[in-house]
């Protein structure tokens, strides 16, 4: 029996150890040093192109030439050096419609945890030669903390030359079916579809995208027959979510719709968010724009101060519903959009009576839109509402109206919570990664288990 113990012992401590040198038996995290876009193997710099490589690529592989660790199993993580803070990654390797990684856009095809150092200091600038990101199908994306911009989703005959054919996602596309985005306190901005979906699109009923605390701003559907979506896109199908996010200035061109957002097939669904400033520029409709079997479901969320008109169904061929709570139109008219929910208000003076039409730094990760003390959006939606139970902080982490943090009863509409001064203390904003153990630990632990178990097998030596 003490001969099984001893052997017992000594065996997985070995296992242990051996499995800390195996080749990439963990979630890797990988840590970008460099602000250049290059794969230029072995020259010191882990580029974001070439971690997002890595990442793609099955366990153990590096094609960095070890400038960047390798890929691990399961979704791993990308980080970004402090020294970089503040200094644009810009894209510069040119070649559209490639989805290898190698050239153009940002292609992820594996589970991947994107962690930025913050909105206002991590930016990925796509510098108009292609779309920046592209989320592949079936996998699961987590983007936090940064910020995506200068995106130019368009089929080019050669780089500058537009082609005949319409690209949608300016910043980030979503295609294919079983995929999940999830951005969080990060900015989408002044990124241009040729066709659909400026800021961010997706095109399949089993694509779910999920936003939250985030500013989605100044992105441009335009250049084709019909360019739908300025600032977001679900057509033919998808889903997107936005919880506590600022859609603003945001356009739609020549015969498109929804300068804002735009679903036909689809659903998108908007809590506690901001919608304003948004434009469809000439013959288009509305900064919300339901086509066909589209949906779009607002709860605490103020839709008003767009261009020519707030809310359109095509006749009622979409559906726009109100889960309550909302403020929406001006001057007295809902202008298209559901007034009758629950708590549902219709702005009665101009949009400046409401909030200001600035965007600017209030605080937080990204712009917002102050509300006007004493305006209609504040204080009218009750805790009962997802604002004081699962959205407990606006878009910059400021805690809303719940009776205890803030001595109120009830919360604001839209995506900022007037005079909430108040930053969350048991709330996480970023996800946290979602790396497996360092492999140092388990290294410690091999050895603590194989020396415990010879010195266990020798002193039983001695006392038999």
């Amino acid at each position: 029996m003490k001969k099984k113990t001893f052997a017992f012992s000594l065996l997985l401590g070995l296992w242990l150890v051996l499995a800390v040198f195996a080749p990439a038996s963990y979630a890797a995290v990988i840590v970008v040093n460099s602000t250049a876009d290059d794969v230029i193997a072995s020259n010191g710099n882990c580029t974001l192109r070439e971690a997002i490589t890595n990442a793609n690529l099955p366990a153990g592989g590096d094609m960095s030439g070890g400038d960047c660790i390798a890929g691990g199993v399961g979704a791993d993580t990308i980080t970004f050096d402090s020294s970089l803070d503040g200094t644009p990654i810009t894209l510069s390797i040119a070649g559209r419609l490639e989805n290898s990684n190698a050239t153009g856009d940002l292609d992820i095809t594996d589970n991947l945890t994107i962690n930025g150092n913050g909105a206002r200091v991590t930016i990925i600038d796509g510098n108009d030669i292609d779309r920046v990101v592209d989320v592949h199908p079936g996998i699961t994306i987590v983007i936090n903390g940064v910020t995506i911009r200068n995106g130019d989703a368009n089929q080019t005959v050669a780089d500058g030359t537009p082609g005949t054919g319409g690209e949608d996602g300016g910043g980030v596309r979503a295609s294919g079916g079983n995929t999940s985005l999830t951005i969080n306190d990060s900015r989408i901005t002044s990124n241009h579809a040729y066709d659909d979906g400026g800021g961010v699109s997706t095109n399949t009923s089993t694509t779910t995208i999920n936003i939250n605390r985030s500013l989605i701003d100044n992105n441009s559907a335009a250049g084709s027959a019909t360019d739908n979506g300025g600032g977001l896109n679900a057509w033919p199908a998808g889903n997107i979510t936005a919880n506590n996010t600022t859609i603003s200035n945001n356009s739609s061109g020549s015969g498109g719709n929804g300068g804002a957002a735009f679903t036909q097939g689809g659903t998108i669904t908007l809590n506690n968010t901001t919608v304003t400033g948004n434009t469809d520029i000439v013959g288009g409709n509305a900064g919300l724009a339901a086509a066909s079997g589209g949906t779009f479901v607002l709860m605490n969320t103020i839709v008003s101060g767009n261009s020519p008109t707030d809310c359109t169904t095509f006749g009622g061929f979409g559906t726009i519903t109100s889960n309550g709570y909302n403020v929406v139109g001006s001057g007295g008219s809902a202008n298209g959009c559901p007034s009758g929910g629950t708590g549902d208000q219709i702005l009665a003076g101009a949009i400046g009576t409401l909030l200001n039409t600035t965007l600017a730094s209030n605080g937080g990760a990204t712009d917002t839109h102050a509300l006007v003390g004493g305006g209609q959006a504040v204080d009218p939606s009750p805790d009962t509402t997802a604002c004081g139970t699962t959205l407990t902080v606006d878009q910059r982490g400021g805690v809303r109206a719940d009776g205890v943090n803030r001595g109120g009863s009830t919360c604001d509409v839209g995506a900022y919570e007037f005079d909430s001064t108040q930053t969350p203390t048991a709330v996480t904003l970023q996800q946290a990664s979602t790396s497996s153990p360092s492999p140092w630990l388990w290294l410690v632990s091999g050895l603590v288990l194989l020396l415990g178990g010879t010195a266990v097998g020798l002193l039983r030596r001695r006392t038999a």
